[in-house]
C-alpha cells in the first residue's frame, strides 16, 4: 500500500469563491451590494426573499438569481417598488434595473 496520501482540502461554494473575487477587484460595489443582501428580506419580504438572492451588481443593474421561473415572471411586475424601496433604503439613487435570472439561490 503506497502510505502517501493526499490531503483533502474542504471545498469551498462557487459563490463564496465569486464574492470574494468582487471584493477584491470592486470594493465599492461590494460594499453595495453587502448593504443590499444584508436588507433583502426587509425590501422584498420574507416569502421573496427565501426564494431569491442578489448576486451581482453590475454598474447600476441588480443581478438577482430567482429559484425558479414562476417567481420570476411575478417579480418583473414588482421590480419597479424594489427598486424604489432598495434606493430609499440606501439614502440615494444606486439601483437604476435589476436583472432577474433563473439561478442558484
Amino acid at each position: 500500500m503506497n502510505s502517501r496520501k493526499k490531503k483533502r482540502s474542504s471545498f469551498e461554494h462557487i459563490g463564496l469563491i465569486l464574492d470574494k473575487t468582487i471584493k477584491s477587484l470592486r470594493p465599492e460595489a461590494s460594499s453595495i451590494l453587502s448593504e443590499i443582501k444584508e436588507r433583502w428580506e426587509e425590501t422584498v419580504g420574507k416569502a421573496v426573499a427565501e426564494e431569491t438572492r442578489p448576486f451581482y451588481l453590475k454598474g447600476t443593474v441588480l443581478i438577482v438569481h430567482v429559484a425558479h421561473s414562476i417567481l420570476l415572471h411575478h417579480l418583473m411586475f414588482m421590480k419597479p417598488d424594489m427598486i424604489d424601496k432598495i434606493n430609499q433604503a440606501a439614502g440615494k439613487k444606486i439601483i437604476t434595473d435589476i436583472d432577474l435570472k433563473v439561478g442558484q439561490v
